[in-house]
């Protein structure tokens, strides 16, 4: 997934689906939304954009604890599509 934020930045996302998966395809395309709506509102806080550089653990510990949420969200996801969560299994790069 790609977004443009401005005429000098940009974002992109990328996941891919698990092949041996039954619907890593909706996994992939659920994270990297998901990811993206995350990342989008990083750059729009320059204080977030900051601690990335300045304060690598804080930012670690911001990042790890948002895909903690899309992990959770993605359980929601799978349950709402009736399927299981290893069903949608994929990998965020």
């Amino acid at each position: 997934v790609f977004k443009n934020i401005s005429p000098t930045k940009g974002i992109v996302v990328v996941a891919d689906g698990a092949g041996s998966a039954a619907h890593s395809d909706w996994g992939a395309k659920f994270v990297c939304e998901e990811s993206m709506k995350f990342f989008s509102q990083i750059i729009d806080n320059q204080q977030l954009i900051d601690k990335c550089f300045t304060q690598p653990l804080e930012w670690q510990s911001i990042v790890h604890q948002k895909l903690s949420i899309i992990r959770t969200s993605l359980e929601s996801y799978a349950s709402k599509k009736k399927v299981l969560i290893s069903d949608l299994a994929c990998t965020l790069m």
